[in-house]
């Protein structure tokens, strides 16, 4: 299997996981995942997850950069969002409580607030995605004119047919002809 096919299936597999797994835990709330329920932006990014790992499978290795840079700007806006949120709570129950016996409680509850282990596989799986789409493809293989399986280039003969195809692979000369393939020290003509 191609090594950009399996870094993305990999990528694709870790935003799926982080889709699921705990993001932050709350006081009475619990543990909240990136899907809750259907309802939150983790949705999108199983989405692209599950797209990714499609893409992989058909050896579309190109759309790997858009599932994955998409998938990671979902994610750092979530987490952006999140920050700005619990901040703006924290400053409002500090502006309501003030003078408040009971401060204290609530301020060990909004402190105890943490983010979990689910951020590292999403910003690990949306990297992945983004670095297999720059890594290099695999043998390129040419359908051989007798049977029509894939060949490498500097196959001959035909493993699959026993037929000869190094003229399929004839490299062209300065003015533009087919030459005869390169045998061991020869120069093009």
């Amino acid at each position: 299997m191609e090594q950009s096919k399996v870094f993305g299936l990999l990528g694709a597999g870790l935003l799926m996981l982080g889709c699921f797994a705990p993001l932050v835990s709350m006081p009475v709330i619990g543990h909240v995942t990136y899907v809750q329920n259907g309802r939150g932006d983790g949705m999108i990014v199983l989405v692209l997850a599950v797209a990714a790992a499609v893409f992989a499978l058909m050896g579309r290795r190109r759309f790997f950069l858009l599932t994955g840079s998409l998938s990671l700007c979902v994610v750092a806006y979530s987490f952006i969002a999140f920050q700005r949120k619990l901040s703006d709570v924290m400053q409002d129950v500090s502006k309501d409580l003030d003078g408040n016996p009971f401060r204290g409680i609530v301020d060990v509850a909004m402190n105890s607030i943490q983010f979990q282990w689910g951020w590292a596989p999403l910003i690990m799986g949306g990297m992945l995605l983004v670095a297999s789409a720059f890594l290099p493809g695999g043998i390129r293989k040419y359908p051989c004119p007798h049977c029509s399986e894939p060949v490498a280039k500097d196959i001959d003969p035909c493993p699959h047919c026993g037929n000869g195809i190094s003229w399929l692979f004839k490299r062209p000369t300065k003015k533009g002809r087919l030459a005869e393939p390169v045998q061991g020290n020869q120069e093009l003509s």
